[in-house]
Formats: structure tokens, C-alpha cells, sequence
């Protein structure tokens, strides 16, 4: 139960779940009930269970990212990682600081897009943490719903405007305040259970550029009967 609150809250929070295991040992291939062993379609196969709205619920639709920092051998040169498209590294990094070279756990960053490192490079992990925080940075991805926390008194949802400033300098884009989803232009937004969101189109744009703004505008209801 704890361990689903956490996944609950860690989903509100991040666009995207990484996780870094740091070993010199297993597991190896083998029966998921031994102490020492767990395949790469276990453990997926587990987390998918979880939480699907938090991780995924297949191969399809796989939405985590596992990087591991275990005994496999170095590459070239040696602080450069092993990228997800790099076939499995079978060899140690050193026989006598790591176990084993972690292939289940490979198979499980080749799978979600993670890096790979050797173990053995424990003085340059300063270098490996940066390419991770590097990777979280460039893969987040902005929420295109937002939430307002206080709305004027004389004001309301249905009366909102709302600019898109572009981080270059360009025009600002005035989006268009449709009823609903199946309503939208690429220049849209709507309001739905009290939440602004963005339609297909705009979202693309508050994406692309990470440093646009949104202004967000109320004008005043009517004081005058028509």
C-alpha cells in the first residue's frame, strides 16, 4: 500500500519515472522466486501491474526509463555511456570489483531508452550523474493542462483569455476559447472540470518552445442585463 501512494505521488510530480540501479552484482537469468535472480520480463511485468498509469501498461506502451551503473565492461572511451541502441556488454569491467555485468538489468535500459555504465568508473560517477540529470532535462515534458488557484470575484472560468508569449521575441498568439475538445483549432484552449487546457495544437507549441510564457486573462461578467 505504501508503495503505491509513493508511485501515486511520484506520478503527480514527474512526467516520467527514472530509475538508476547502482550494483556489482546480479541478477541473473533464472527463476523469478530465487533470492539472486529476476528477469528483465518479470520485473517489466510486475511494474506494468502496479501502476499502469504511472509506468505503462505493456512493451506498447512503456513509459519509464531504467538506467544502470553495474559490473559490465567499459566503453569507448570509458566515460562514455552505453546508449539503449548499443547491443548487450557481456564482459566485466574488472573481475575483481564487480560480480557480474548486470544483463537483466541491460536489457531492461536497452528496453526503456536508459544508459549503461561500468561500475568500475566509481571516481568519475560525477560524470555519469550529470548525463542522467542531462537526460531527465531534455525529456521532460511540459504539462499542457494547468490548473488556476484563485479566480476575481467578478470574474469566472468561462471568461478566460489566454496569450502565448514565444521565448525568441516573436508576435504573441492569442488562443481561441472553444467548448471543448472535439472543438479545437490549433490556436485553442478550453476549460474542462475546472481545469484550462490546452488543445492538440497549442500544447505542440508550449512544448517545443520550454522557455514560452502563458498569460493567463479574466475579464469582467457582464454588470449589465442585455
Amino acid at each position: 500500500k505504501q508503495l503505491a501512494q509513493w508511485v501515486q505521488r511520484v506520478k503527480q510530480n514527474w512526467a516520467q519515472v527514472r530509475f538508476i540501479e547502482i550494483t556489482d552484482d546480479g541478477p541473473v537469468s533464472g527463476d523469478p522466486s530465487w533470492p539472486d535472480s529476476m528477469t528483465a520480463d518479470y520485473f517489466e511485468s510486475q511494474l506494468f501491474r502496479l501502476n499502469p498509469a504511472a509506468f505503462g501498461a505493456s512493451a506498447a506502451t512503456r513509459d519509464y526509463v531504467f538506467h544502470t551503473i553495474a559490473g559490465l565492461a567499459a566503453n569507448s572511451p570509458p566515460l562514455a555511456p552505453w546508449q539503449p541502441s548499443a547491443p548487450l556488454v557481456y564482459g566485466r569491467c574488472d573481475p575483481y570489483d564487480s560480480e557480474q555485468n548486470g544483463l537483466e538489468y541491460q536489457k531492461l535500459s536497452q528496453r526503456s531508452g536508459g544508459l549503461r555504465y561500468p561500475i568500475c568508473q566509481h571516481q568519475s560517477f560525477d560524470a555519469v550523474f550529470e548525463q542522467v540529470a542531462l537526460g531527465i532535462i531534455e525529456g521532460t515534458r511540459m504539462s499542457c493542462e494547468f490548473s488556476v488557484p484563485s479566480v476575481p470575484a467578478d470574474s469566472s472560468l468561462d471568461n478566460t483569455t489566454i496569450d502565448m508569449v514565444p521565448s525568441n521575441g516573436g508576435p504573441r498568439v492569442s488562443l481561441a476559447h472553444v467548448a471543448n475538445l472535439a472543438a479545437c483549432t490549433d490556436d485553442a484552449f478550453y476549460v474542462e472540470g475546472g481545469i484550462i487546457k490546452l488543445c492538440p495544437g497549442a500544447c505542440t507549441f508550449w512544448q517545443e518552445d520550454r522557455d514560452a510564457k502563458v498569460e493567463v486573462l479574466f475579464t469582467c461578467e457582464p454588470q449589465i442585463a442585455p
